[in-house]
């Protein structure tokens, strides 16, 4: 007991969330040891002469984080900017005008944005170890490991640096726990039930105004759809099924307006003025779908050029376990039924056991819904590599590495390989993020 106290790390079942904490504060101190001991610059000047007196806040202001940091220190001021979260930059400005952080105002930015990102990947950290211990509240290792492998995932910098992998993964780890949440009250709790459908569809819009991925979540909320239609029309209580209808159209809308608000912001700027842009003419006018396409060339099958096919491969390994972790059978036992009959006390605790396992089936074949859509959006019509730092806001595919990492664990019919396969991609996890960490710093692709 000592020992562990000492050193939870040594132990770190005995004390979970802190072994985490200490996890996730000696890598984050290695990848910045590896960025700020980088050469640098490489590939590209352009943050170099905004920031010229600031060496640390430039080994972290690479890529897209060009774009965070200055947009959030003057707000979007060019189209091509509307690619980049309109929400994040704005919390960021807000964040960089309450502390004394530099007194370069762009400095300022990157370091309130490093303070955002950092605190969500270690938040986003303990909320997906509580989504896992209430997924599988018999089982101490798997969501340690689990949320383990989100301390170490191949998004490494990007979850350190002013992006917005790690408000989004915190937000759409939030958003599934309190879905699972409500999916767990069986119907019996009404109110509480309302109200986590409610913060799951605010957390799910958060995170659709994050990142444009966000929105996929809607086939979480979609897959219930068919159920409760038919319980609407043959079900004789009808109360129970409007109820948990409203419920889920609340939270649908609230996800969909992640993405409606940021692009009516953009239009009230661009399309009111006296020459709109072209896209204000669209039948579905949109500055993010409009920006991808003319400034960054995403498309469908675009970007399968003969040229790309190194970023292919090196996105290869995080679609597999995208995709094979979403394939994965979750069970052979039925779902459970979203409406039930009214359930008397005594009977719902003698089924809890069994309930339990069914409801979370069916989470696991929800979860998988956007990961899988994520991976073939991936494949299509994104810049592949990409894949490598987005993935970081999944949390099936870690799951399905922790089963396997945890061969005595009953939950191997989710592993997407054995244990020693599955050490091996915890250390290629480990070893490309930190090289990935130098290349960023760099500023040398990939990105």
């Amino acid at each position: 007991m000592a020992l562990s106290l000492v050193c939870p790390i040594c132990r770190p079942l005995d004390h979970p969330v802190r072994a985490l904490l200490l996890l996730i504060v000696s890598w984050k101190i290695l990848l910045l040891s590896i960025a700020f001991l980088s050469p640098g610059p490489g590939y590209d000047s352009s943050s170099a002469l905004l920031l010229q007196h600031d060496p640390y806040a430039l080994r972290l202001t690479r890529w897209d984080a060009v774009y965070f940091a200055s947009s959030a220190e003057r707000h979007h001021l060019y189209e091509q900017e509307w690619a980049f979260s309109w929400l994040l930059s704005r919390l960021i400005s807000i964040l960089a005008n309450s502390l004394p952080l530099s007194a370069e105002p762009l400095a300022a930015n990157v370091w309130a944005a490093t303070i955002i990102a950092n605190a969500s990947h270690l938040l986003s950290v303990l909320a997906l170890y509580h989504l896992m211990r209430r997924l599988f509240p018999t089982s101490n290792k798997i969501p340690f490991l689990t949320a383990a492998l989100h301390v170490l995932s191949p998004a490494g910098l990007f979850l350190t640096a002013p992006y917005g992998e790690a408000p989004f993964s915190l937000l759409n780890f939030l958003g599934l726990l309190s879905f699972c949440h409500a999916r767990q009250l069986n119907g019996t709790q009404p109110v509480t039930f309302f109200w986590c459908m409610l913060t799951t569809g605010l957390a799910f819009g958060l995170a659709t105004a994050v990142r444009s991925n966000g929105l996929l979540n809607g086939l979480i909320l979609l897959y219930d759809a068919p159920e409760m239609l038919h319980g609407l029309l043959f079900s004789p209580h009808k109360t129970p099924c409007l109820r948990s209808l409203a419920a889920y159209a609340l939270a649908g809308v609230l996800t969909a307006s992640g993405l409606i608000v940021p692009q009516w912001i953009a239009y009230q700027h661009y399309c009111t003025a006296e020459t709109p842009r072209p896209w204000c003419n669209k039948s579905l006018p949109s500055i993010y779908t409009y920006v991808q396409d003319n400034y960054w060339n995403v498309g469908f099958l675009r970007y399968w050029t003969l040229s790309n096919v190194p970023l292919f491969l090196l996105a290869a390994p995080s679609l597999f376990l995208l995709i094979s972790a979403g394939l994965r059978e979750p069970g052979d036992h039925p779902v459970k039924p979203l409406i039930n009959r009214r359930t008397l006390p005594s009977e719902l605790a003698s089924s809890e056991p069994s309930t339990h396992q069914l409801v979370t089936r069916r989470f696991l074949t929800q979860m998988a819904l956007p990961q899988l859509a994520l991976a073939l959006l991936a494949l299509t019509n994104f810049h592949v590599q990409i894949i490598n730092r987005i993935s970081s806001g999944y949390p099936l595919w870690y799951l399905a590495v922790a089963a396997g990492l945890d061969d005595a664990a009953p939950l191997q019919h989710l592993a997407v390989a054995g244990k020693r396969t599955s050490a091996s991609i915890l250390r290629v996890m480990i070893m490309y993020a930190m090289i990935q960490g130098a290349l960023f710093a760099s500023f040398l692709p990939p990105a």
